[in-house]
């Protein structure tokens, strides 16, 4: 499994190895964690929900879900498809403009 993951993303041409990109891909998802626990607080504030131009009720809980899977979908589109070691995530300064 290990050399099959090796030669898809080219570690010996990039002279990395499994155990390297193993530790830093767990450093990248700790230094963005944060964002899952920052993010809904930010966009609902105080409340537990909040109501949009459109009438739907958005909870902290969706934000949450719903950050963690756009997160998660397009890393993976990153890695598979561009073949590229970055890691995606929703913008906080964006979310800040309109959270607000």
């Amino acid at each position: 499994m290990k050399q099959k993951i090796s030669r898809f993303f080219c570690f010996q041409e990039r002279a990395t190895s499994f155990k390297v990109e193993t530790i830093a891909g767990i450093t990248t998802f700790m230094t963005m964690a944060y964002i899952l626990v920052v993010q809904p607080s930010l966009m609902v504030g105080d409340a537990d929900y909040v109501i949009d131009t459109n009438g739907v009720m958005i909870t902290k809980e969706a934000i949450l879900v719903t950050c963690a899977l756009v997160s998660a979908v397009i890393t993976l589109f990153m890695a598979l498809y561009a073949n590229m070691p970055f890691a995606l995530s929703t913008g906080m300064g964006n979310n800040a403009m309109f959270g607000a």
